[in-house]
């Protein structure tokens, strides 16, 4: 069994968006995404093919942790947050091997944590598909070392607000560690399979459906000490805030189950750096507080910012100590470390 890391003591960047493609989970997933329940393509064929040969070319850095501790040393990260790669949340498949698959990744993330636990952190993934057993499963991981857990932006068939996930949120809300959303693409790509639109504009709309559906349900306000990380600065969402507040104000059926304007809402939310726009990260945090904000590069992934940083560096409008919350103080706390 891995050895659950130590708190660590002294201050540190941390890079807290980045993934892993592990072998073991690709094998599985050869394995059984056979039948009916296979995962259907949701992008054009020129798109998969070259999403092939750049999964080719970061896949040494999914297994050569020397290697990627070099990149970490090069770009002066001290400690990364690793994450499962988007294709093995696995939500096609059933609950029973959802969990296998889920086990099988949790268990290997927490062992390269222990062989490497001054420069790695790591955080689960679960079968969302079975409220309970995620529940179960994220109990289980938090006790192999795991700092929080990823999920995507929703099921083959349910939004994050929906109330049959609530086993889920409330075994997160009392594990006191966070919620990262990442999503696995869009859920709707008839008009965005081509020019990678399923990426570049598709994700980021997602986001802001995950983000929607968590604070329209009412969840924030039902689990206060929930904490969740949007990933890619929570997408459109919180830079559209005005509109989403006037139709709270002026249309019923958004105010069925809060009180409060969605823009308050997005304050309660943290979000990565991975924006890409220096501009638009001192505007994040205006709207929803600097304090809300970790930094992330996407490594490995071709996408990611080579200087995630630099980019920290480059906001206006940020002072030093919130600079240094960002770079890494933030992400200690929710993580624990």
């Amino acid at each position: 069994m891995a050895r659950k890391p130590q708190a660590r003591k002294k201050a540190c960047v941390i890079d807290f968006h980045t993934h892993i493609n592990m072998p073991e989970v690709q094998a599985w997933i050869r394995a059984n995404a056979k039948g009916p329940r296979k995962p259907g393509a949701r992008v054009s064929r020129q798109s998969a093919a070259f999403q092939k040969r750049q999964d080719q070319t970061v896949q040494s850095r999914s297994t050569d942790m020397r290697a990627r501790i070099r990149d970490m040393n090069k770009a002066g990260i001290d400690v990364q947050v690793i994450s499962a790669h988007l294709t093995h949340f696995c939500y096609w498949a059933s609950p029973r091997k959802g969990l296998e698959v889920a086990k099988i990744f949790n268990d290997r993330a927490a062992e390269i944590v222990a062989g490497h636990p001054d420069r790695f952190a790591c955080i689960a993934t679960v079968p969302l598909q079975s409220p309970k057993l995620a529940a179960k499963e994220l109990v289980r991981a938090i006790g192999l070392g795991h700092r929080g857990v990823q999920i995507s932006s929703r099921t083959e068939d349910k939004e994050l607000g929906d109330p049959a996930l609530e086993p889920f949120w409330a075994a997160a809300a009392e594990s006191g560690y966070p919620v990262y959303i990442h999503p696995h693409g869009f859920t709707a790509t008839e008009r965005m399979q081509e020019y990678f639109l399923w990426n570049s504009i598709a994700q980021p709309l997602e986001e802001a459906m995950a983000m929607s559906s968590i604070i329209y349900s009412g969840l924030l306000d039902k689990y206060p000490k929930l904490k969740i990380v949007m990933a890619h600065g929570g997408g459109f969402l919180p830079f559209y805030a005005g509109r989403v507040d006037r139709a709270f104000a002026v249309r019923p059926e958004t105010r069925v189950n809060i009180k409060r304007e969605p823009s308050a809402y997005m304050k309660r939310f943290y979000y990565d750096t991975v924006i890409y726009n220096p501009d638009m990260l001192g505007f994040l945090a205006g709207k929803v507080g600097a304090g809300r904000i970790v930094m992330g590069s996407d490594y490995p992934v071709f996408l990611k910012d080579p200087d995630p940083i630099g980019f920290v560096k480059k906001a206006k409008g940020l002072t030093a100590a919130q600079r240094a919350n960002i770079l890494g103080g933030t992400a200690a706390k929710l993580l624990k470390l």
